[in-house]
């Protein structure tokens, strides 16, 4: 190495070194640039929400489909926040499984489908699963009607396509 490159290397190291030594220890006359703040939590209001003061509408199932299991049975299908749910009469609502987004927003109309899949004589429930390349082949996931506990199975029965 030449003469002139290492004093200059010498130079730029003791600058490097009296920078660090600098802002690792500021003397007691310098003031810091930023002081944080603590963070606090937002007051909560009278009533309001973030739409404003208007309080938000109760959330209410919505029926898909009202239908008879059979004569003297009455049913209904419905969609609540992200389950399809299914009352049969006056039994407790039971939860059959969850919605699959985007089936449902392009196969709305055919996303549940009522018939007697295994020809018992009773309504079953079919949700859709699956559809085959350009729209064929509609596969859905039967729900049965359990005549001893009165109430639809929990459990799918079976698949079928192209109900």
């Amino acid at each position: 190495m030449s003469t002139k490159t290492s004093q200059f290397s010498i130079i730029c190291l003791v600058y490097l070194i009296g920078c660090s030594i600098a802002l690792a220890e500021p003397n007691e006359t310098q003031q810091p640039h930023y002081t944080p703040k603590p963070i606090t939590a937002p007051q909560p209001t009278n009533n309001s929400s973030h739409l404003g003061s208007r309080p938000l509408p109760p959330q209410k199932p919505k029926v898909a489909r009202q239908f008879m299991v059979r004569a003297g049975i009455p049913a209904q299908v419905y969609l609540e926040d992200t389950i399809v749910m299914v009352r049969a009469g006056n039994a407790q609502p039971v939860s059959l499984e969850s919605i699959y987004w985007p089936l449902y927003q392009q196969w709305r109309n055919q996303y549940l489908r009522l018939g007697d899949f295994d020809r018992d004589g009773l309504m079953d429930i079919g949700v859709l699963q699956s559809v085959g390349h350009v729209g064929q082949d509609l596969c859905y996931a039967i729900y049965t009607y359990d005549q001893s506990r009165r109430q639809f199975r929990s459990e799918r029965s079976f698949d079928r396509c192209n109900l």
